[in-house]
């Protein structure tokens, strides 16, 4: 018995969709590359003081931190910096993952809300393309996992 042309035509979409899904988050993998390799990255005391924080917390024991603003950023980065101790590229590597968990968090969200493939690439493409986005997921700052999460919590509450 053969696939009938409805069945091989929602094949044949949910591919496209998932090649578009794809195609999105490389985009955001290649936008947030290239501006960390024409020089868009901070070295600023507040990150370095940060990074070296959480190099101090994944040196001595993950203990919460006494006095210190948000420490979730630092725990997390903490636990990076565990696996991989470069304290240069770890916090960037470490945010660009999170940029685009981020935007397939925010691609989640767009298909909870709308329901319409379409406008789930849509929003997938626009944000790869947000400047904020990529800006955020190449520089040091605890921003990025703030989004995350709020996306994060706006998903389930969505529901």
């Amino acid at each position: 018995v053969g696939v009938g042309r409805p069945a091989k035509k929602a094949r044949w979409e949910r591919a496209l969709f998932i090649l578009g899904v794809c195609a999105a988050l490389l985009l955001a993998a290649f936008l947030q590359y290239s501006a960390f390799n024409n020089g868009l990255y901070s070295k600023s005391a507040d990150e370095s003081v940060r990074t070296l924080s959480a190099y101090r917390l994944s040196q001595q024991g993950f203990s919460i931190p006494v006095g210190v603003w948000l420490p979730g950023y630092q725990l997390a980065l903490g636990l990076g910096l565990k696996v991989w101790p470069d304290l240069f590229l770890m916090p960037r590597v470490f945010n660009s993952v999170l940029g685009l968990l981020t935007l397939a968090v925010l691609g989640w969200l767009a298909s909870i809300l709308f329901k319409n493939r379409g406008t789930v690439l849509l929003t997938l493409l626009l944000g790869a393309a947000f400047g904020p986005r990529i800006v955020c997921s190449v520089v040091t700052f605890s921003e990025i996992f703030f989004a995350f999460l709020l996306l994060t919590r706006i998903d389930y509450f969505a529901r």
